[in-house]
């Protein structure tokens, strides 16, 4: 039950009399016994009580009669005054939801401004995640704010996405920054956590990049077949442990094949396969082998030795000219792995 608070020294001001000055504790009310008047109502103290709870053994670090007082209730979880209610249970579950209805009906209506910083923030937040299975920093996720910034100043900034949208965001971000990375390589680091298999979310992944291209207005599409993507072969290359001698040839391999329209969908298989006839001729010490090739690139064993048979077919018109390029490989081509 809570106590009354009143100011012991009122007076009447028609009566003058404090001797006719008594408190109602049902009411809560002070009144005066003489006229009638009520000097002051609600006089409830919602404060502590003082009540002595050390003999029933309550909290004996605390002082021995202090107890809780509801003005200092503060909820953890929620920053507030209230109450939390915690429980896995139907009941427990329909009061969570009626408690987030009371907490969103009471919040004041946020400005298009902060509604467009949350929806940006939010997007980024899901960035964040997929650019953390590739180890990608912090300058990839400034670089996906600002895209996100720009999908929403231009009112294309979806409300929701699934995590091939958030993928395709991190491929535009990490080519812009100079350290490009597949939809194979996004696809690879992240289909377990989006529950498709990693050719199927690959897929999705590409058709993304086209959507957000054509909603940024890009002028020209980033390539699809990353025929200029240097990146993803110096990090082939430096997977294998071979010199930067072998990326020059390896390109160009990649683009006669592209030329020739032999590659159908990935460009992975083809650079792993390009990568390994380069290091060859050039004769390494450390010549790679197909797993170790379909390892670094990401790619299977089987597709990189299907890309090697076309490579190796039209090895002879996909080499750079001969002023540009020496086959160190005593048997030429006749020393080249079979399969």
């Amino acid at each position: 039950m809570c106590d009354i608070a009143v100011n012991s020294h009122s007076i009447c001001k028609y009566c003058k009399d404090p001797k006719k000055i008594r408190t109602d504790a049902s009411q809560g009310t002070l009144v005066c016994t003489g006229c009638g008047l009520v000097l002051a109502d609600r006089c409830l103290d919602d404060g502590r009580e003082w009540r002595n709870f050390a003999s029933e053994g309550v909290d004996s670090q605390a002082p021995s009669r202090e107890r809780a007082d509801h003005t200092t209730a503060f909820d953890v979880f929620t920053g507030g005054l209230g109450t939390t209610v915690l429980g896995a249970g139907h009941e427990a579950q329909r009061l969570q939801q009626l408690g987030r209805m009371a907490q969103n009906h009471n919040a004041p209506e946020l400005t298009v401004q902060q509604k467009r910083d949350k929806l940006v923030q939010h997007h980024a937040d899901k960035a964040r995640q997929v650019a953390s299975r590739l180890n990608l920093g912090e300058p990839i996720v400034n670089r996906c704010k600002s895209l996100l910034q720009e999908l929403a100043a231009r009112g294309t900034i979806p409300s929701k996405a699934q995590a091939a949208w958030h993928c395709a965001l991190v491929h535009l971000a990490c080519s812009q920054e100079g350290c490009a990375r597949t939809s194979s390589e996004l696809a690879a680091a992240n289909h377990v956590a989006c529950g498709k298999t990693q050719a199927d979310l690959e897929k999705i992944i590409q058709k993304r990049i086209k959507q957000l291209c054509t909603d940024l207005q890009m002028e020209t599409l980033p390539s699809q077949r990353y025929v200029e993507d240097e990146e993803l072969m110096k990090r082939c290359a430096m997977r294998l442990e071979l010199s930067h001698e072998v990326i020059g040839p390896a390109r160009h391999v990649v683009r006669e094949a592209e030329r020739a329209g032999a590659i159908k969908r990935s460009q992975g298989p083809f650079i792993a396969a390009a990568i390994m006839i380069v290091a060859w001729l050039l004769d390494v010490p450390e010549k790679p082998r197909f797993e170790k090739v379909a390892a670094a690139t990401k790619e299977t064993e089987a597709s990189v030795k299907d890309a090697y048979k076309k490579v190796y077919t039209n090895l002879r018109t996909w080499l750079p000219p001969p002023e540009e390029f020496k086959p160190l490989l005593k048997l030429g081509l006749q020393g080249m792995p079979q399969v």
